[in-house]
């Protein structure tokens, strides 16, 4: 960089490759970089598919969960399972036996060989999943809702953890800091404490430390995938959301996906993969 060279706006900067403007006459049409583009806006596209919802996921099981952490009913370990987002996400983590409702959900959770319940007031996330095959980490936020099939609202609770957990994402992230055996203690939800280990999965023979370590290494490695996900228990129905989308039936209706676009386009912009996994 020349210290004595007054900075250069950007205009003159793009014109020294393109030195003149087209005002297109058809409407809805650009000209940019020697080519004509026609920006698509619309949820369907012309082969049917709706892009926005490519990666929302529904799972029946979800529709039963009316807890996040299950606390007040976790001596009952089979209700606990199937009502609370934590119940689900340890059964899945540790058993062969895969439930009908618990659909694509057990799968895409098992493919990742460690999953660490990281919730307390130092988190990253409610989990954080490794798949050290593959190179993918996953920050997993549960929110559970009193039975809502679209709401902004109780999108954006959640919302707001996904956005602030892009720090450890972007090119320019932070590396967490993850305390030494933090992750070797019980997992406390709400101020009670279960008899739990954090650790749900991990390879056979793997200490704590070990896992830290490679935890650390997965979230400050630039070459690794990153996804972010939310397990919504009552939150969002993903055919009722996609009915609105075909219908264009109201303006709450829009609103709501204008937050899930913002969602996902912020992700993106951090080199991260948004899934949300809904009843």
């Amino acid at each position: 960089m020349d210290r004595d060279r007054p900075p250069s706006p950007i205009t003159p900067s793009l014109n020294r490759e393109q030195s003149f403007r087209i005002i297109v006459e058809e409407k809805g049409v650009i000209y940019a970089a020697r080519k004509f583009y026609e920006p698509n806006l619309d949820y369907v596209r012309s082969d049917d598919s709706s892009p926005l919802l490519a990666n929302v996921f529904s799972v029946p099981a979800l529709a039963e969960v009316n807890s996040e952490k299950g606390e007040k009913f976790f001596a009952d370990r089979d209700r606990w399972a199937r009502e609370s987002a934590f119940g689900m996400v340890h059964s899945i983590s540790g058993t062969n036996r895969s439930r009908v409702a618990w659909d694509r959900l057990y799968g895409d959770l098992r493919a990742f060989n460690i999953i660490v319940c990281d919730d307390d007031s130092e988190e990253i996330g409610d989990f954080l999943a490794i798949d050290q095959e593959h190179k993918r980490v996953a920050l997993i936020h549960a929110k559970v809702a009193k039975g809502s099939l679209m709401s902004a609202s109780e999108l954006q609770v959640v919302g707001r953890q996904v956005l602030a957990s892009l720090v450890f994402c972007s090119s320019v992230a932070r590396e967490p800091k993850i305390k030494r055996d933090r992750w070797a203690t019980r997992v406390n939800a709400n101020g009670v404490a279960l008899n739990l280990n954090r650790v749900f999965r991990k390879p056979a023979g793997h200490t704590v430390r070990e896992i830290e370590s490679i935890a650390a290494h997965a979230l400050s490695d630039r070459s690794w995938n990153r996804e972010i996900w939310i397990l919504a228990g009552n939150l969002m129905s993903r055919d009722f959301v996609e009915q609105a989308i075909r219908n264009d039936s109201s303006n709450r209706a829009r609103q709501f996906l204008m937050y899930l676009e913002s969602l996902v386009t912020g992700c993106a912009r951090a080199n991260s993969t948004l899934k949300i996994y809904c009843n």
